[in-house]
This record gives C-alpha cells, structure tokens and sequence, in this order.
C-alpha cells in the first residue's frame, strides 16, 4: 500500500508566481469595493479603478487590469531581478513610479499596501490549503489479481 500526501508550504512573502486569482479579488476590494460601476475622484473607473489614460480603449475589466499589471510586474522583475512581494504588486498597480524611487512610500500607499497584501495572502492560502484534506487521504492499492 501507498499513501499519498501533499504537503503544502505557503510562503507569502514572496510571489512564487502570481495567483492571479488572489490578486484579482485584492485589487477590487482594495479599489472600489468590488463595484463595477465605480468612477474614482481622478476619472478611474471599474472595479480596478482605471485611469481612462492608461486604459487606452482597452476597457476596464479584469482581463485589461492584468494586462497593464502583467507589463508592469515583468519590467519590475527584469529590472529588480526578483519576483515581487504582495505589497510591491499593489504599489505596481497604484502607484509603479514609487518603486524606481529609493525613498520611502508615504504612509497611505503602505496601508494600502498592507490592506491588499493581507487579502492577497489570505485567498491565496485559502485557495491552496482547500486542495489539501487531510482527513480523506488518498490510498492507493495495487490492483488485485482477478482469481
């Protein structure tokens, strides 16, 4: 007999590939409260509160978020040669010229920042820890010979 088990280590302080899951339900929640019809004080729109100027007729739904938030979290990691934390993919939506700067983020982008790396990590391991149940572990037999 064999069992099989998997063993899950969530480590949230670095981004081991985005859950983009994670990321979408974050980003809502932290910009407009996951309304869709959300116009911001500067014009932003959506869900994800996107300035018309960066939509670019592209639209304000997830798919153009992740779009715009990809292009962003790739150039951040060519030039940083890492992968970024949860509060750096915020600040990579919010506010990306903050993290070429070396000087520290005013106080309400890192409570932001907080807020979303908070939701990021809380779905994210949700989301890993419900494939795992460890009162049913799967047991796996060889086949019996037929007699």
């Amino acid at each position: 007999m064999k069992w099989l088990a998997f063993i899950l280590v969530l480590e949230c302080s670095a981004l081991a590939g985005v859950d983009w899951a994670a990321t979408r339900f974050a980003l809502a929640q932290i910009e407009s409260g996951d309304r869709m019809a959300s116009i911001g004080a500067s014009g932003e729109r959506g869900a994800f509160q996107i300035l018309p100027t960066v939509a670019s007729g592209r639209g304000y739904s997830w798919t153009n978020a992740r779009w715009i938030l990809k292009s962003r979290l790739d150039r951040f990691e060519r030039q940083a040669h890492r992968e970024a934390t949860p509060a750096e993919l915020y600040v990579l939506w919010h506010r990306p010229a903050l993290l070429s700067q070396n000087r520290p983020w005013p106080a309400h982008v890192c409570d932001r920042a907080a807020r979303f790396e908070n939701l990021y990590c809380g779905v994210a391991q949700r989301q890993r820890t419900s494939l795992i149940n460890w009162r049913s572990l799967v047991r796996v037999q060889a086949p019996q010979p037929s007699k």
